[in-house]
């Protein structure tokens, strides 16, 4: 039997056919525009993330109003020649190295500095050709000066990870760099010592100790939390942990280096201090 005729030549089938395919688009419309707009902002979080990711962190840096007249302003703006000058006034033992990528004014010591030795755990047989051993004249003579400090608490010795890192063989090689690669950093391990520190009396707890001070055992780090803060914990509990603390905040507050990084400050430094010069900058930063 054929269809019935409808008006303007469609047939009734085709008509209910027509009507009944329309129903179900019409439902799933919402549902793919809202499909599609959780997918373009899944597709937004991913690219934010991935931004997020490959920019650097910033360093917790803050404005030093005084920086001109800090230790660390005025060792690491000086010149070449002018810091080779001042270090062989002060009677420290050093030769000049020869050209090192990255190090303004590269030299080695042949002795202490301010009264402590300074160097790797690399057997002396190593030591005098080690990249890490090698050190810009700045940041020696803030060594230098720091050294009776740590004479006064019984430190003859300062064992380090590395002074400097040399940077990529790309790097232009009379174009002075930064950080290790520049040789203006140094991390430290342990601070030996061979003879009692000074007793503080003015702290309750505080004990004579010929111990090491190891950061690794000596402290325990609080990611984030400034280590000089008034009513910093100092964790373990110990005489050299307190010791530790103490010597670290001195040098915070004598300004000696632009930057110090503990165990506080990141997990990569769970195992030594960085104590760091950079020239050029009104800022520091001690975590």
């Amino acid at each position: 039997m054929g269809a019935q005729a409808r008006p303007g030549g469609a047939s009734l089938w085709g008509h209910s056919m027509k009507r009944s395919s329309l129903v179900p688009r019409a439902r799933e419309a919402p549902v793919l525009r809202l499909a599609v707009l959780a997918w373009a902002a899944a597709l937004v979080l991913l690219a934010l993330a991935a931004s997020a990711q490959a920019k650097p962190k910033r360093p917790r840096t803050v404005d030093d109003p005084a920086w001109a007249s800090a230790p660390s302003h005025r060792h690491a703006s000086m010149s070449r020649e002018r810091c080779l000058v001042e270090l062989r006034r002060v009677g420290a033992r050093f030769r000049e190295a020869g050209p090192a990528r990255g190090v303004l004014a590269p030299i080695r010591l042949e002795g202490p500095l301010g009264g402590v030795v300074w160097r790797t755990e690399l057997p002396a047989a190593e030591r005098d050709a080690s990249p890490h051993e090698l050190v810009d004249c700045r940041l020696a003579l803030a060594l230098h000066e720091l050294g009776p400090s740590l004479v006064a608490r019984g430190i003859d010795e300062a064992v380090v990870h590395s002074f400097w890192r040399p940077p990529p063989a790309s790097w232009p090689l009379d174009r002075p760099s930064l950080r290790h690669p520049g040789g203006l950093a140094v991390d430290v391990k342990r601070f030996v010592r061979r003879k009692a520190a000074p007793v503080d009396a003015t702290r309750a707890n505080a004990r004579a100790t010929t111990s090491d001070l190891v950061i690794a055992r000596d402290w325990r780090p609080a990611i984030g939390t400034p280590p000089c803060a008034e009513g910093a914990r100092v964790d373990p509990p110990t005489a050299e942990a307190e010791e530790l603390r103490s010597l670290y905040c001195e040098m915070a507050r004598e300004r000696r280096f632009t930057s110090m990084l503990s165990p506080n400050y990141d997990r990569a430094h769970h195992d030594h201090l960085h104590l760091e010069l950079r020239p050029g900058v009104r800022w520091r930063i001690v975590l």
